[in-house]
């Protein structure tokens, strides 16, 4: 009878010795799995912010200014401006002027691109409004119709915005104008801002990319026109046709910073009318005369000065891939 108790009791202890075996296998196994799914999860989730990271964008705004030279107050339609707070050494005055009244001041824009510190590019997609911009190209208006600018219009805008991947960024590069084959379009048919008639020529010649108007007022003062536009276009094009034109006159403005990364909440691109007209002389009591750039412009001394400030070869119409008239301030 002992010894049957003994074997019972050595059968249902095997028996229980087994089942917390058992039971701490399973245990054991399921704990390791979970550990493998929170590990695979862990690393999934990793992954997606990697990718997240790679490609997010976000709408931005990049903004636009008009000055003069080291004068404090932004290029406007109600002040003087002479391209200094003091010195009176002509060669920092504005085309030899210390006079200067900006009567309109409007140019497009497209491709916009930003830079990296190792010069790659990233693309700046413009986000289409259809008032002052269409996904290809932009329209910065800095004349309010009101004081020297009377007939102007009273819009403006003095920024582009739009979408670029998330990075750090040390400049930008734009090309100035209308793109080829939206040159040649019908303005009236267009969306804005491609339908401003003040900024179009003719089928033949297209849009003005730039219409930069001011006076200088010294002596007996002088009224001065800087329209730029392809040049040389066939007259093929007054029918419809979209050729290409001798003097294309698109230069890419190329910038960056001399230091740092580009802060788009606080940095701006500063057009300097001081140093489009670098090399110029506007003042009739200095032995200047007036300004006009329009269809001759690649052939004419004067507009040939202008042109290579802000970037151009006269000769060509092409991009020189060097520039004064913008910077970032």
């Amino acid at each position: 009878m002992i010894l049957q108790n003994k074997i019972n009791y050595i059968v249902v202890f095997t028996l229980a010795l087994g089942i917390f075996i058992s039971c701490s296998n399973s245990i054991s196994l399921n704990k390791s799995n979970r550990n493998n799914k929170n590990t695979n999860t862990m690393m999934a989730a990793a992954i997606i912010t990697a990718n997240q990271s790679k490609s997010a964008t976000g709408t931005t705004e990049i903004k636009f200014r008009a000055v003069a030279g080291t004068q404090a107050t932004d290029l406007n339609c109600s002040d003087t401006f002479k391209g200094h707070a003091s010195i009176q050494d002509p060669l920092f005055h504005i085309s030899e002027s210390t006079n200067i009244h900006l009567v309109d001041l409007k140019f497009y824009i497209h491709e916009v691109k930003l830079i990296k510190a190792d010069g790659s590019k990233t693309d700046f997609a413009l986000s289409a409004d259809n008032v002052w911009q269409t996904s290809r190209v932009a329209f910065l208006d800095f004349e309010d119709g009101t004081g020297t600018c009377v007939g102007g219009t009273k819009e403006t805008n003095t920024s582009i915005r739009g979408n670029v991947a998330t990075g750090s960024y040390t400049g930008i590069e734009f090309k100035l104008g209308v793109p080829f084959d939206l040159n040649h379009l019908v303005n009236t048919t267009q969306a804005a801002p491609l339908n401003n008639s003040t900024m179009y020529w003719s089928w033949q010649s297209g849009y003005k990319f730039m219409k930069f108007e001011f006076n200088a007022t010294d002596g007996a003062g002088t009224t001065n026109q800087i329209h730029l536009a392809s040049n040389g276009c066939p007259s093929e094009n007054a029918t419809g046709s979209n050729s290409a034109c001798t003097y294309p006159n698109r230069p890419t403005i190329s910038i960056t910073k001399t230091s740092g990364t580009l802060s788009l909440g606080t940095d701006s691109i500063a057009l300097d009318i001081k140093n489009l007209l670098s090399g110029t002389n506007s003042n009739l009591s200095s032995g200047g005369s007036q300004i006009t750039c329009h269809g001759s412009a690649n052939t004419t001394t004067v507009c040939q000065k202008i042109m290579t400030n802000i970037g151009l070869t006269p000769s060509t119409g092409l991009s020189s891939g060097t520039q004064t008239a913008f910077y970032i301030k």
